[in-house]
């Protein structure tokens, strides 16, 4: 099972995979583009359902998912997990984070740092001890 990283704005969507089983550094990348399809007025409907139908697919096998991104599509795609996967990608959601448009390298040392954090704060042993 892989970590994953989502970035995603109204327009686009970058995934980052961190395999924990491969060598360190090696990260694989997936795009995904919104598909507008205008009814006969002129509107989108249900862009983000398919896209974000799209993501589920490809993290399908997510260990932990950090979802990311500058505005309100991050929380639409984290509401779709909750009302499609509830029992399954929905429960893998680590967390939800605001940045703005940052380079890839920047998503990567984010998501390093919260990651770092995440397991330090769910380590069952760290955990027990700082209860006591």
């Amino acid at each position: 099972m892989s970590d994953y990283i989502l970035w995603v704005d109204t327009t686009k969507a970058h995934v980052f995979e961190i395999n924990s089983e491969s060598k360190v550094g090696q990260i694989k990348k997936h795009e995904f583009e919104h598909r507008k399809k205008l009814d006969k007025n002129g509107h989108d409907h249900n862009v983000n359902e398919e896209l974000f139908k799209d993501i589920a697919d490809h993290i399908h096998n997510c260990k932990k998912l950090l979802v990311m991104g500058p505005g309100v599509a991050k929380t639409q795609f984290r509401s779709f997990l909750d009302r499609s996967y509830a029992h399954s990608l929905a429960k893998n959601v680590v967390g939800v984070e605001t940045c703005d448009h940052p380079t890839e390298n920047q998503i990567l040392a984010i998501a390093r740092k919260f990651f770092v954090h995440y397991d330090l704060f769910n380590d069952p042993v760290i955990a027990g001890h700082s209860r006591n």
